[in-house]
């Protein structure tokens, strides 16, 4: 009499469904994730014109610009104060705690840093190389540079070295501007290599002009 076979899966059945499982999951990671930083790039993008619509507002109101982006929380021309935190943020407001290194006052988490509080002449001096420059960026769709890691454990010192590439960039006309963040390397005075970036490029793809006399 021959034995009836039980029903189950043989192991190479098993190892067959596992990698079609992984090979799926290979496939479908990378999209999901594209989709996830779009739709976070989007939200960004909708908050950053949000942000500028109130520094429009606050300037009709008050007769000039905001001296930060507290102002606009302080004046109540800009109530939701989420709308200054970046979803793709995971450091509890890159953009403030960077303003605490630099002993500023801050009143509000935010991710987004911005030219109000630049001193006059040099505002002046960006306003005149190119009149639709940005006043508000959001560095945080960027990729993570090799400085990342120090920058999470010493942030003050690190904090400008964390991101560079895609840079959402709040323009003067209230348009957002998709730009690219690129470090260069300089040398110091013993010959080490180092990345810099100067405020400049955070707020216009116009290079610098000169000093004038």
């Amino acid at each position: 009499m021959r034995l009836q076979r039980e029903a189950g899966f043989t192991l190479v059945e098993v190892l067959l469904v596992v990698a079609i499982v992984a090979l799926l999951a290979s496939l479908i990671f990378p999209i999901m994730t594209s989709a996830r930083s779009a739709s976070k790039r989007a939200v960004c993008t909708s908050q950053l014109r949000q942000v500028g619509m109130a520094i429009s507002m606050y300037e009709e109101t008050a007769g000039g610009m905001p001296l930060n982006l507290d102002s606009l929380t302080g004046s109540g021309v800009l109530r939701d104060t989420r709308l200054l935190s970046c979803p793709s943020d995971v450091l509890g407001g890159y953009a403030s705690r960077f303003d605490e290194c630099q002993h500023k006052p801050v009143l509000n988490e935010r991710s987004y840093e911005t030219m109000l509080d630049f001193v006059e002449p040099y505002k002046a001096k960006i306003q005149k190389a190119d009149p639709n420059h940005g006043v508000v960026v959001c560095r945080m769709h960027g990729n993570k540079t090799e400085l990342y890691d120090n920058g999470l454990s010493n942030f003050c010192d690190m904090a400008w070295f964390m991101f560079e590439g895609t840079l959402l960039r709040l323009r003067k006309d209230n348009s957002v501007q998709v730009a690219h963040l690129k470090f260069r390397a300089v040398r110091d005075e013993e010959g080490r290599r180092y990345p810099t970036v100067g405020v400049w490029e955070l707020y216009t793809d116009v290079p610098e002009p000169p000093d004038e006399p």
